[in-house]
């Protein structure tokens, strides 16, 4: 007994030292994904934090300025322990933290989940970044305060600028990916959030 309170004490404590502990959901109709922990900012309550899990496929070629295709299910667990790159936004790297070189990327369409249990079932908040349709990331704004509640929240990417809202007013460029790319993870987070709680 007491060497097994040792082993799960010295797993609780590498895991605090790593700052973050693998853990693994099976998202019906796509596959797995590995997040990661963290702490709440006031109560240092844990947290399991699901970054950059893709939510349609890669907007580029024939598809760029189209409406956004769903994902199709992978095979390999997804390692979505880490922020996703933001979607190419003017001046993106005058408001990064010193030292985040972190390049823009066409294939952002992605969104993080973060809930204190994935057994659990929360009300869930989707927080859609804001900055005028131009700037943002789902990254900007972490959930250390919101998640001292039972809530699950789920923080969106999408594109933005020309790449998300320009119109030639014809088939091939019609406008409005970037409220499409909204609607597309909206319908995401109603078909699989339950997988996280």
């Amino acid at each position: 007994f007491v060497s097994v309170c040792h082993s799960s004490l010295l797993v609780v404590l590498l895991c605090f030292a790593a700052a973050t502990c693998a853990i693994t959901v099976r998202i019906q109709g796509l596959g797995e994904v590995v997040g990661s922990e963290t702490v709440t900012a006031r109560t240092q309550q844990r947290v399991h934090q699901f970054f950059n899990i893709p939510y349609a496929e890669a907007p580029t070629g024939a598809r760029r300025f189209r409406a956004p295709v769903p994902i199709a299910p992978w095979t390999a667990a997804k390692d979505v322990s880490l922020p996703g790159r933001p979607c190419p936004q003017p001046g993106i790297t005058d408001q990064l933290p010193p030292g985040d070189i972190t390049p823009a990327i066409e294939d952002c369409l992605s969104l993080s989940v973060y809930t204190k249990n994935v057994t659990a079932n929360h009300p869930v908040m989707v927080y859609i970044h804001g900055g005028s349709f131009q700037l943002g990331r789902a990254s900007d704004h972490p959930p250390n305060y919101l998640l001292e509640r039972d809530v699950t929240l789920v923080a969106v990417q999408y594109r933005l600028g020309a790449l998300g809202f320009l119109s030639t007013l014809s088939s091939t460029i019609p406008g409005n990916a970037g409220m499409l790319d909204v609607v597309l993870a909206l319908k995401w987070v109603q078909d699989h959030i339950g997988d996280f709680g």
